[in-house]
């Protein structure tokens, strides 16, 4: 598994920034070999995960996390 962690801000018209942080964690399971490796199948697993880190005036139309983002395949 590799994690990544970013800090953004993000200018949006007519008001000020907003602050997001964005947490990742992605990797490779092998599925019938312990390594990659020629004719091993594998499953790619994604979560990434968005936290807002600024409340705005109007918070009640602001959530703590409001979204995330999951990805399961399978590769060859």
């Amino acid at each position: 598994m590799f994690p990544r962690f970013r800090f953004e801000q993000r200018w949006f018209a007519g008001t000020d920034f907003r602050t997001r942080f964005r947490d990742v964690h992605f990797g490779n399971v092998y599925l019938n070999k312990r390594a990659q490796s020629k004719r091993s199948f594998y499953a790619p697993v994604y979560d990434e995960i968005f936290i807002n880190g600024h409340q705005p005036e109007d918070a009640a139309s602001t959530q703590y996390s409001d979204r995330s983002r999951f990805q399961f395949a399978i590769g060859y």
